[in-house]
């Protein structure tokens, strides 16, 4: 695998676990924002009650959720190069599982892009060449990392008017979407260091 395949699939697998991970944030900002500290804890991996619960539990998802982004973006070798496959070979777990557990009819169609997505992981894991150690945060991520901030407090009204429901529930729930989004990028490395130039060009000519 060259170089620039390696980094390419890399950010693929990376966009992926950002959207693994929406469900948490989307728990754990609907949490933050009940004055009850209740949520309703959205399904994630199709795992977790999806009735009313404690906030703990998508704080701990929301925690470990950035600390993959961080260590998945920041440090790719060797944090993301295990961390990421290790985390969709757990998720292929728990849809195996489901699958070999519930009647014959109850096969779910997200099965197939597990086993797409631990495979793709995996491919990279073993096969791309260490890619360039990402630098410190830069203009560019506090820029977006401080929009997400920016825009908690509309969340927190739109939210908060009527609980989710109606016009404003909807607007709410996209502008946390986006937060997280913008989380992500956030955590990405938008300029890589000097020090995988060298990889760079000696794996430009790798199959």
């Amino acid at each position: 695998m060259s170089y620039r395949a390696g980094r390419i699939l890399h950010i693929v697998l990376m966009i992926w676990v950002t959207l693994l991970f929406l469900a948490a944030w989307l728990s754990f900002v609907h949490g933050a924002i009940d004055a009850r500290g209740n949520v309703e804890v959205w399904r994630m991996f199709g795992i977790g009650p999806s009735e009313p619960g404690a906030i703990v539990y998508p704080l701990i998802r929301t925690a470990a959720g950035v600390a993959l982004l961080f260590l998945g973006w920041r440090a790719p070798n060797p944090w993301g190069r295990w961390l990421v496959p290790a985390l969709l070979a757990l998720i292929l777990g728990f849809g195996l599982y489901r699958l070999a557990a519930g009647p014959a009819s109850s096969f779910d169609p997200g099965l197939a892009l597990d086993c797409l997505f631990f495979a793709l992981a995996a491919w990279w894991a073993l096969r791309a060449p260490p890619l360039a150690a990402a630098g410190p945060l830069g203009t560019v991520n506090w820029t977006l990392l401080g929009l997400a901030a920016a825009l908690l407090p509309v969340q927190y009204l739109l939210l908060h008017a009527d609980r989710g429901a109606g016009p404003n529930g909807i607007s709410g729930v996209m502008l946390v979407a986006l937060g997280w989004l913008l989380i992500g990028a956030g955590l990405a490395p938008w300029r890589a260091s000097g020090e995988g130039a060298g990889a760079r060009r000696s794996g430009a000519g790798d199959a």
